[in-house]
């Protein structure tokens, strides 16, 4: 079976072919920015056995940020890339 099997996309070598699919964790700071809290969740699924991971609701522009009842992770200034 394929699905345990090592892959290569664009010159990434991804350990096996399971992916896990975005999901929103609200794991991120109130201002958008990536937390430690986040990091080990992504982490741990890492460990679990996940070969890629698509990041949850995420903005890189302030006009399709989410509202305060639904925030987003952001990137909308040059403060959040060391966090990333």
């Amino acid at each position: 079976m394929k699905l345990f099997e090592p892959i290569e996309i664009d010159g990434m070598k991804i350990k096996n072919r399971i992916v896990m699919p975005a999901g929103e964790t609200n794991y991120h700071s109130p201002e958008g920015g990536v937390t430690e809290r986040l990091l080990d969740f992504y982490r741990e699924r890492a460990k679990g056995g996940i070969g890629f991971a698509v990041v949850g609701i995420a903005s890189a522009e302030y006009r399709y940020t989410m509202t305060n009842s639904y925030p987003s992770l952001q990137k909308l200034s040059k403060s959040f890339i060391p966090t990333m």
